[in-house]
């Protein structure tokens, strides 16, 4: 028998909504935004949902906030990247 191929995403997806308080909408960062549809499935959820990606997002996102910027050198103040983890490549 043989599996498919199971993509980190899938992996993170969950992750998140094990981790996330569904309950208190709270604020969201998504680190290398994209290649993920994360921050579309929660800004629909109505989180507070901002991205931040060294490349250009290829469409004006209706759900989230974008920024174009390295999180080396962010403009989020630090209290927002507390919660920050970054996920092995």
């Amino acid at each position: 028998m043989q599996f498919p191929i199971v993509k980190d995403r899938a992996l993170e997806y969950g992750f998140v909504f094990e981790e996330l308080n569904l309950k208190n909408k709270g604020r969201i960062l998504d680190v290398g935004i994209c290649e993920s549809t994360l921050p579309f499935i929660l800004g629909g959820l109505k989180y507070d949902v901002y991205g931040i990606d060294i490349r250009p997002f290829p469409i004006k996102p209706p759900t989230f906030k974008f920024k174009l910027e390295d999180i080396r050198k962010t403009s989020f103040p630090i209290i927002f990247l507390i919660g920050l983890s970054l996920s092995p490549q």
